[in-house]
């Protein structure tokens, strides 16, 4: 695709006010934010010049609650055991209490290795919409990740559920891209605003369609 035509596409995405309306609001998220609408500073591997990120996504925060709450409770355990002690009138000599120190120690860097593993899970794990392709970044751990992607022209269908409470209240669900690539279906799973990611997919779809057309 020349240069002119990706530049012209680009022109037409940002005059699509059926779909950029909606995502407007997220053109000037934050860098840890979980839905950005053309992010700025922002590139992948592979990247070609003349294409352009339209949707940056991650998982919904909503989504590790359980996470935060297994934290919590970790943390209150040391918290506890101290008052626990005492009302079963449990004297600890100078080296028990050495130990204990040590054990409390370990367990808090237990939970904050927990919290870390987590958050770089939901940083790299990442989907990404461009002028030209959809890409789906899974991070398994610091030394694994792998790299799916789909050009537009191959997306035949797209959709989107959302299950459960959470979901609905939080607007979370997952989007389901089937191609006609090697890799039949993408899923985009429990992103912000399912239903503005379909509708950003077909809009560009139907752009790309166009100009091609």
């Amino acid at each position: 695709m020349s240069t002119n035509s990706s530049a012209a596409t680009l022109r037409s995405a940002k005059s699509l006010k059926s779909y950029l309306a909606r995502i407007s609001d997220a053109t000037k998220a934050k860098s840890l934010a979980s839905f950005a609408a053309f992010p700025e500073k922002t590139g992948f591997t592979g990247q070609d010049r003349d294409e352009h990120i339209v949707l940056l996504l991650r998982q919904h925060p909503a989504v590790y609650i359980p996470q935060v709450l297994i934290v919590i409770g970790m943390l209150l355990i040391p918290l506890l055991i101290l008052p626990l002690l005492k009302l079963l009138e449990v004297d600890l000599g100078a080296g028990d209490a050495f130990f204990g120190l040590g054990i409390v120690i370990l367990w808090i860097m237990i939970a904050v290795s927990f919290v870390m593993v987590n958050f770089f899970k939901w940083f790299f794990n990442v989907y990404i919409v461009t002028t030209q392709r959809i890409i789906d970044i899974d991070f398994d751990n610091l030394f694994s990740h792998r790299v799916s992607e789909a050009q537009l022209e191959k997306i035949e269908d797209v959709s989107h559920t959302s299950v459960g409470m959470w979901a609905v209240i939080f607007d979370y669900g997952s989007v389901y891209i089937q191609t006609a690539a090697e890799q039949r279906e993408f899923e985009f799973t429990n992103v912000p605003r399912p239903r503005d990611v379909q509708d950003t997919i077909n809009d560009l779809l139907e752009l790309k369609q166009s100009a091609n057309g």
